[in-house]
């Protein structure tokens, strides 16, 4: 590649406005320092070598920052520039090259052999060129955040439902390069640490919105199943609460669900240290039991449904054990004998010990109604003394 013939470096304004391609500029500092150039900028891809003939080779550009320091001469810093000597030994030479870093952009230029440090006139050249680079990446940082902002306003007002028309909404989006999932499953996080944590639960998809500590992403069904096993990954090893809805069908309906699962989650963050990804059915139920279990009518249900329990004679396993497993286990007998290792006929008995002593049928919908209510309560209020979370 020849170098373009740019007899000054380009000022800002030609940068910015006439998006001027970033190797034209390392060509031009070439011409003006005449020694071999290495640039690098993984935003800009730039991975390249240009010396004296003038082209740019960037398999010449891999091997060179692949290959290890030799000797690091001297570093310091110059306004936010981190700039340092080092020698390495490229090509069957050692050689000497001055190093020139901000914010992950790199020019390293090559020494002579007598020279300790790159003369001022040239250091200028190389600094106004990587400072320019720099301008660069945040001019394109500054208008992939106005584009941002733009999708976080078309999404706001999906979730809050300020729109007339679903179509003209959805338009904007087609506007914007983005398909909106229709029908969709709303995710709802609790990230504490959200700069830490939340980049990788926002690369699951671009419809995603941030309100306070909550990240809420929208996605089709198949994607939620293709990608429910990854996110339980990350919730459960970066701590994160998060919930999902059911299937939704209709973009009218997400206004209610988004405010139904919000409110839920602010209920529950301060009375839970789970992690994970549940069903937000799952969540709003205990919950609500959380809630119900300080309230006179959550007393009268324990002292008909589980006190009587606790006055029974001991066993080989305790009665309220066992009637927790057995509300576990959705009443089935056989799984709540295996699950508590007694033989089929003793969980029976056990069964129609309760039942008579509760003087209730467990056939009877409305008694396991009841009865699975005081044993959740129990087992809740016993974790939260324990301080151990509810989920």
């Amino acid at each position: 590649m020849k170098a373009p013939d740019l007899v000054n470096t380009p000022d800002l304004l030609s940068v910015i406005e006439e998006k001027i391609d970033p190797l034209k500029l390392v060509h031009s500092l070439y011409s003006k320092i005449q020694r071999e150039i290495y640039v690098y900028s993984k935003r800009m891809c730039l991975c390249h070598n240009i010396s004296m003939n003038d082209t740019a080779f960037s398999d010449i550009a891999e091997q060179f920052r692949n290959c290890p320091i030799e000797e690091r001469i001297n570093s310091y810093d110059l306004g936010g520039i981190a700039i340092n000597v080092q020698t390495k030994r490229f090509g069957g030479l050692i050689v000497k090259f001055a190093g020139y870093r901000i914010c992950n952009i790199e020019i390293h230029v090559r020494l002579l052999e007598q020279e300790s440090i790159l003369p001022s006139q040239s250091e200028k050249f190389v600094i106004n060129t990587l400072l320019l680079l720099y301008l660069m990446v945040m001019d394109e940082v500054l208008v992939m955040n106005s584009e941002r902002q733009q999708i976080d306003a078309l999404i706001k007002r999906v979730l809050t439902g300020q729109y007339s028309e679903p179509e003209m909404l959805m338009d904007q989006f087609k506007k914007m390069n983005l398909l909106f999932p229709m029908p969709c499953v709303l995710l709802l996080f609790h990230i504490k640490d959200m700069v830490a944590n939340r980049r990788e639960l926002q690369q699951m998809s671009p419809i995603y919105f941030l309100f306070g500590e909550q990240l809420i992403i929208i996605l089709n069904p198949r994607e939620m199943d293709e990608k429910m096993g990854l996110i339980k990954i990350i919730t459960e090893k970066s701590k994160i609460l998060g919930m999902y809805s059911e299937q939704i069908d209709k973009i009218e309906q997400i206004e209610t669900v988004f405010s139904e699962m919000r409110k839920c989650m602010t209920s529950i963050k301060h009375l839970t240290t789970s992690c994970g990804l549940f069903p937000y059915i799952d969540i709003l139920m205990k919950a609500s039991i959380y809630k119900f279990a300080s309230t006179d009518e959550a007393n009268a249900v324990l002292k008909k449904y589980w006190h009587p329990l606790m006055g029974m004679k001991k066993y080989a396993v305790d009665m309220e054990k066992f009637v927790c497993c057995l509300v576990e286990n959705n009443f089935n007998i056989a799984r709540t004998a295996i699950e508590l290792n007694v033989h089929y006929n003793t969980a029976r008995n056990y069964l129609n010990e309760m039942e008579e002593v509760l003087n209730l049928s467990t056939e009877n919908p409305d008694s396991r109604f009841l009865l699975s209510l005081a044993s959740k309560i129990v087992t809740q209020n016993s974790q939260s003394t324990a301080k151990q979370p509810f989920l």
